[in-house]
C-alpha cells in the first residue's frame, strides 16, 4: 500500500501489539511522537514520520533465524557482521516485513525503516529522523533530560553527528565492532 496515514496507523498498531512486548510497543510510540515533532521541524511529512516510528523495530523480538530470513527476502547479502550479531538486520526485517505482509509500498518509509539501526550515507530526510528519534526518544533511560534537550536544540545533520558520536563510544567501550556504513555515514557529516 502507498502512504496513506489513516487507513494504516490501525494496521501498525495491531502489528506492534502483536510483534513487540510493551516496553518495546511503549518506546515505538514514543520513537512515533519524537519523529513527528522532527518531522514538523524538518519541513517532512508528520504523518510518514509517526508511522516510521511506529514501525521502525517491528522485527526487533524476533528470532535470530526470523530475522536472517526475512532481512534475506530484500535480495542483498546478509555479511558475516549481521550473522553474528543478527539485531543489526531488524530494520531491514522489518521493512521486508511490511512490504510483504502488509503491502507497504513507499520507498522513502520502508528505507527510513531499513535505516534505523545503523545507518548509511545519503540518507533521506526522513531516515535521518527516525534515526535520531530512536536515540533520543524521552524513555531512553541512558541520557538525562537536559542532555537530550541540547541534542535536540540542534540542526537535523549536527543532531545526527552528536548522536553517532554518542553510539560510537557506547560500542567502542563494550567492545563492539562499528558497522562500516555507520562510520561512512559519519564521515558524510
Amino acid at each position: 500500500m502507498s502512504f496513506t496515514p489513516g487507513s494504516c496507523y490501525n494496521l501498525l498498531v495491531e502489528s506492534i501489539h502483536m510483534h513487540l512486548s510493551p516496553l518495546k510497543q511503549q518506546h515505538s510510540f514514543s520513537v512515533a511522537g519524537l519523529a513527528a515533532d522532527l518531522c514538523t521541524r524538518f519541513n517532512v511529512d508528520p504523518a510518514k514520520g509517526r508511522m516510521a516510528g511506529l514501525a521502525h523495530d517491528l522485527a526487533r523480538e524476533m528470532s535470530r533465524q526470523d530475522l536472517i530470513m526475512y532481512a534475506g527476502r530484500d535480495g542483498r547479502e546478509i555479511n558475516d557482521q549481521e550473522l553474528k550479531r543478527p539485531v543489526l538486520l531488524h530494520g531491514r526485517a522489518a521493512a521486508v516485513l511490511l512490504r510483504l505482509k502488509q503491502g507497504w509500498t513507499d520507498l522513502e518509509f520502508l528505507q527510513a525503516v531499513e535505516d534505523h539501526v545503523v545507518g548509511r550515507p545519503a540518507m533521506s530526510k526522513l531516515s535521518r529522523i527516525i534515526f535520531v528519534a530512536d536515540y533520543l526518544e524521552p524513555n531512553r533511560s541512558f541520557l538525562a533530560d537536559e542532555a537530550r534537550r541540547r541534542l535536540l536544540a540542534h540542526d537535523l545533520d549536527k543532531m545526527l553527528q552528536m548522536v553517532l558520536r554518542g553510539i560510537f563510544n557506547y560500542l567502542r567501550g563494550e567492545g563492539i565492532p562499528i558497522v562500516r556504513s555507520a562510520l561512512d555515514l559519519y564521515k558524510e557529516l
